[in-house]
């Protein structure tokens, strides 16, 4: 009984593991990380200098909101999961901050705050997008295959070539290799 589920578990282990070594082999995925450490190190390292042109507004908070730049493309590279996991390691690196370095801590905290709720905002804008560009992509596919069947309709009222082109742009949408069927599983499946 053991040996039977870890049979599927090693299979899935195998395949996140292919899949990390393809997410790992792509430039983009190093140009979020080089950006990601870009601003984890600006963020860190540099004392705090205070902005008097703006007023109000610090350096590490011009820092934080950048952080929403990585955040955003890790959401359109890798969809929603790499948006949530580049939001949790940004609220990683400013946490720290503000806990040990800055002179305000409950302003930093509210920054970090304020940059989290703006960031899921973001991810789920962006996931909101791609999911309605996936269901219009599908509809417009199902539109396809409404009009190919309607336009071999209207050419030809013999019922096995109708049959015949109908399953044909089916399977073609479906992605399925398919044969024709014969008259008689025609005329099964039919009733005429």
């Amino acid at each position: 009984m053991q040996r039977s589920r870890s049979r599927p578990r090693a299979a899935r282990l195998r395949a996140w593991a292919g899949h990390a070594r393809q997410v790992l082999g792509t430039r983009s995925f190093w140009i979020l990380a080089a950006m990601f450490v870009g601003l984890a190190l600006l963020h860190s390292l540099r004392p705090r200098i205070e902005l008097t042109s703006i007023g109000f507004i610090e350096r590490h908070t011009m820092e934080r909101i950048v952080f929403l730049l990585p955040i955003a493309l890790a959401t359109f590279l890798y969809g929603q999961t790499g948006g949530l996991i580049t939001l949790a390691l940004a609220a990683l690196v400013m946490l720290p901050r503000v806990a040990w370095l800055s002179p305000s801590p409950w302003d930093a905290l509210l920054e970090v705050l304020t940059v989290g709720v703006v960031g899921y905002l973001v991810i789920w804008i962006i996931a909101t997008q791609e999911n309605e560009k996936r269901l219009r992509q599908d509809a417009v596919a199902r539109l396809r295959t409404i009009n190919a069947i309607s336009a071999s309709v209207t050419d030809s009222l013999d019922t096995t070539q109708i049959l015949n082109k109908a399953l044909g742009c089916k399977c073609e949408v479906a992605g399925l290799p398919c044969g024709a069927p014969s008259h008689r599983e025609a005329s099964r499946e039919t009733g005429l």
